[in-house]
């Protein structure tokens, strides 16, 4: 998403630290008990280069003014340093803002802390103050659990894979309840923002969400929020990518890999087509070169698999990464001597939406008579021959 220019400004009980510029978007921020000429730096997301403002605060305030073009919500980061230890970022937030707004952000607690920021001017930062609070009250409440689960275990070696862990069975019962509270609270969130997505769609949140977690929404879900999305959405990226994930079809266990062909570009340029395997089976990787279990599954597992079970399978990667060289690093960092598959479309491309890919690695396993019959997300100790036994009902 691109910029052509910003504004941001901050104001404090009807005060401003200057005037407003001839600028389109403003932005009022307020602090509490931080010291003076301490720099912020703010930025759009979509146009890091060209709206990028340093300011420093003064009177617990800041002031930002930048012209955009777009009518559009626009994300942008507001980012400043602790002045006892200026190597590391102490506050750092994102929010949404568009042409024609004057936005106010309150941060009430002492000092830095984005837990602490509210919003308002926007027509959807009501909404999202209440997702934020939530938001940090879960995660407050998944570490206090997480923190009562490490007591429970603190008295015992955990720390050594080569011994088992002896754990009495009261501990052990308290273990499993710690357990079941904290997947209790992770259900909670994970309900919490899909609510938020159905009952929001004015809020640019809602989109954002809904790129990261569509998977978790089926095809009525999607239409009715699109059906609901605000007239000032329109020309929004993020709006087109949520018409492509209302549009695309999305492939399930049984469909034919004829339908779903993957093209591009192999490691040496080549012409290169999923489709084009004789093997009879196929596994498909998609694969990012930012993804540390992606590097880990090429080192640890792929290797003996393929020398295990190579005359039957082909494995494939296919790089989610818009850049080449991107491709070619992984590439050479796997050793990989599997084909991979490039096109530059990227992460957000229609191959991805058709396949469902939101995270990686992300694995799919065609049969025979190339029909898809197994799928899962991540990687762990052979995990990979796991899955392909238990779909193929391979045995030693």
């Amino acid at each position: 998403m691109k910029l052509s220019a910003t504004i941001l400004t901050l104001l404090l009980g009807g005060m401003t630290l200057h005037a407003a510029g001839q600028g389109n978007y403003t932005v009022d921020v307020q602090f509490k008990n931080i010291p003076d000429s301490v720099q912020f730096t703010l930025a759009s997301n979509e146009d890091d280069t060209n709206y990028k403002q340093k300011v420093r605060t003064l009177n617990n305030r800041l002031h930002f003014d930048i012209d955009i073009a777009e009518d559009y919500p626009t994300e942008f980061y507001l980012i400043g340093k602790n002045p006892a230890d200026p190597k590391n970022d102490r506050f750092y937030i994102t929010f949404y803002g568009r042409k024609g707004l004057r936005h106010t952000i309150t941060s009430a607690a002492e000092g830095f802390s984005a837990d602490s920021v509210t919003y308002a001017g926007a027509p959807w930062d009501a909404s999202v103050n209440e997702l934020d609070a939530f938001r940090i009250d879960s995660n407050r409440r998944r570490r206090q659990l997480r923190e009562e689960r490490d007591k429970l275990l603190a008295p015992f070696d955990v720390n050594d894979p080569n011994q088992p862990i002896e754990i009495d069975s009261i501990t052990r019962v308290k273990l499993n309840e710690k357990a079941e509270q904290i997947m209790a609270v992770q259900d909670e969130y994970m309900a919490k923002l899909h609510d938020y997505v159905m009952q929001h769609p004015e809020s640019p949140e809602s989109l954002s969400l809904l790129e990261f977690r569509y998977t978790d929404f089926n095809r009525d879900e999607i239409n009715s929020i699109v059906s609901r999305i605000p007239a000032y959405m329109n020309g929004s990226p993020r709006l087109d990518f949520v018409n492509l994930i209302k549009t695309s079809p999305r492939i399930t266990v049984g469909d034919r890999l004829a339908d779903f062909d993957l093209t591009g570009e192999n490691f040496d340029g080549s012409k290169i087509s999923l489709s084009q395997f004789s093997t009879p089976y196929i596994i498909v990787e998609f694969n990012s070169f930012g993804c540390g279990a992606c590097r880990s599954a090429a080192k640890y597992e792929l290797p003996g698999f393929l020398e295990k079970y190579g005359e039957d399978v082909t494995f494939v990667s296919y790089s989610v990464d818009e850049k080449r060289e991107q491709m070619e690093r992984a590439h050479n960092l796997d050793n990989a001597t599997w084909p991979s598959i490039w096109n530059g479309s990227g992460s957000r491309s229609e191959d991805c939406v058709k396949y469902g890919v939101t995270g990686y690695p992300h694995f799919f396993l065609f049969g025979p008579d190339r029909t898809l019959m197994a799928t899962w997300i991540g990687w762990g100790p052979e995990i990979i021959e796991r899955q392909y036994k238990k779909a193929t009902n391979t045995t030693e």
